[in-house]
């Protein structure tokens, strides 16, 4: 079933938030999809294991970072467990004060309505209070456990060109999006679990 799912391919982001601490939380997911227009709300979803699941939760607010094809340095970033995630990364804070990455291809941000338990993972229902986006980019792509690069055709009626990047540079264990079906080249799958899969080790 994880091969299975892992066909159908999906676009890569990064949900940010900040605590009533204010401490910024990050994490990379494929789970992101609209669910209204009237009213504007998406979803995404977090595992129930994840170590920042209870952070989002409490949050209150979330940005949906929507990652073009050169940000999959970020991808990784944000899928691994690191002291500082935003050490080095280029951010501004929207109206009501949550990070939004810069050079993103679109950013939602969004109040949280409700959040459900969906098996192992939280789904998270946000309302949009604010969006951004920038028309023509190129997207990231995620895909059988590969980063992939969506050319977009000069005239209509060009199909487009995927360009293949596999994690990591193809070695070893790499890190990808949160409710991803991670594969390695050996074909083997690993079930989403964690802020990283696939790495191993809690985020």
């Amino acid at each position: 079933m994880r091969d299975a799912l892992g066909q159908f391919a999906t676009g890569v982001a990064v949900i940010t938030a900040v605590t009533g601490r204010g401490d910024r939380l990050g994490v990379t997911v494929n789970s992101f999809t609209s669910v209204s227009l009237d009213p504007p709300l998406v979803l995404w979803c977090l595992s129930r294991r994840a170590p920042s699941a209870p952070a989002f939760a409490e949050a209150g607010r979330f940005a949906v970072n929507v990652l073009a094809a050169d940000q999959e340095h970020l991808s990784r970033r944000f899928a691994t467990p690191l002291p500082d995630k935003f050490a080095g990364v280029e951010t501004r804070l929207t109206p009501a004060g949550v990070p939004v990455l810069a050079g993103t291809l679109a950013h939602f941000a969004c109040r949280t309505v409700t959040t459900y338990e969906g098996g192992d993972h939280l789904i998270f229902v946000g309302e949009v209070e604010h969006f951004h986006g920038t028309p023509g980019g190129e997207p990231l792509v995620f895909h059988s456990g590969t980063y992939r690069a969506v050319s977009v055709p000069e005239r209509d009626g060009e199909p487009g060109t995927a360009r293949d990047r596999e994690p990591n540079g193809g070695r070893g264990k790499a890190a990808t999006p949160s409710g991803a079906v991670t594969a390695r080249r050996t074909g083997r799958a690993r079930a989403a679990g964690r802020d990283v899969v696939g790495a191993g080790r809690p985020g």
